[in-house]
């Protein structure tokens, strides 16, 4: 019989992440699902454990670190259920989350792509993605750090502007029609390009909060590293030239131009300038295939530029002193 899911995880020297998350697996109340394992030239034991611990997973080697992008991409070929679940290596799963992502299913208009409510793996009465989007000015936005009870008046399934590649339900039609990811990204908001070109192909995106995922974050790759440094200020503005119509990226220009700014004194408080300054680099050479792909996206586009820019917040200050505060608490 076809699997209804193929939950498909992407690793890197993650063996320490992998008993939690396949245990959370196995504990499914809702078990019409294969998983499709990827490990990108990890050089721990990852490969022998699952093989050991989970043998009826798909396991597929690869000689080389595809990053984020290319390993999905690569698993993606091999999944073979209508609906591909990314999940993260470093998540822990709620026995029901799958049973509640298929719920959501059911509810959602035809081909949505749905994510799952990531919370604080140290912390679970704090979020750690309820969708992702970006600020106007630039900077991106999840709800990280957010008490998980300011949800509790929202509708079960809510509309969100990009769904979080650590946990996020795709069609598979859906994920081939767009390429899948943009593997010039490697890793870092390569999910968000991916939901700003679904959302452009006409998609719906929503957050199933009924369906709970515990996230470590960043486990990998480490929130403030050198490497989540390059890729992060790259690939951010990689995503808004590849998306934002050109009336918006004209609007948003000046406050895009802050948010450069920014992220280079952020970049030298955390000695990481010398990286900063080498993304901007990589972004000018990488400039061109960016500009073609951008044409093709807003070519092919089913929706309006006010359409488009009703998904990008506003009150980045507010937000940001109201996140200060929270973390205080």
């Amino acid at each position: 019989m076809k699997t209804f899911f193929s939950v498909l995880i992407v690793n890197f020297n993650g063996l320490e992440h992998l008993p939690a998350c396949f245990s959370s697996l196995q504990k499914q109340t809702f078990q019409n699902f294969e998983v499709v394992f990827v490990d990108n030239a990890s050089t721990d034991d990852s490969i022998l454990w699952v093989s050991e611990h989970y043998s009826k997973a798909h396991i597929l080697k690869s000689d080389t670190n595809l990053g984020f992008a290319g390993g999905n991409n690569l698993g993606f070929a091999h999944c073979k259920s209508p609906y591909v679940y990314l999940l993260n290596n470093d998540t822990v799963l709620f026995p029901d989350t799958l049973e509640k992502l298929k719920a959501a299913l059911d509810r959602a208009p035809p081909h949505s792509v749905i994510q799952s409510l990531m919370l604080d793996f140290s912390d679970p009465q704090r979020v750690d993605s309820r969708g992702d989007t970006l600020y106007w000015m630039g900077s991106a936005y999840n709800g990280r750090g957010e008490l998980a009870s300011d949800l509790d008046s929202e509708e079960t399934l809510l509309p969100i502007a990009s769904a979080c590649g650590g946990a996020s339900l795709w069609p598979a039609n859906l994920f081939r029609k767009l390429g899948g990811f943009d593997e010039s990204y490697f890793l870092i908001f390569e999910d968000l390009d991916l939901s700003f070109r679904a959302r452009h192909f006409g998609a719906s995106i929503y957050l199933a909060k009924d369906s709970k995922v515990l996230h470590k974050g960043s486990a990998s790759i480490g929130r403030s590293s050198a490497l989540s440094t390059y890729h992060s200020a790259r690939n951010l503005t990689w995503t808004h030239i590849k998306n934002y119509p050109i009336i918006t990226l004209i609007k948003a220009s000046p406050m895009l131009v802050f948010q450069k700014i920014l992220n280079a004194f952020f970049a030298f408080k955390s000695a990481h300038l010398k990286t900063w300054i080498q993304s901007q680099i990589g972004l000018v050479t990488g400039i061109v295939p960016i500009l073609k792909k951008r044409r093709k996206i807003l070519s092919e586009s089913k929706i309006s530029r006010k359409e488009f820019e009703k998904w990008l917040r506003k009150k980045w200050l507010l937000e940001r002193l109201h996140h200060h505060n929270n973390k205080k608490q």
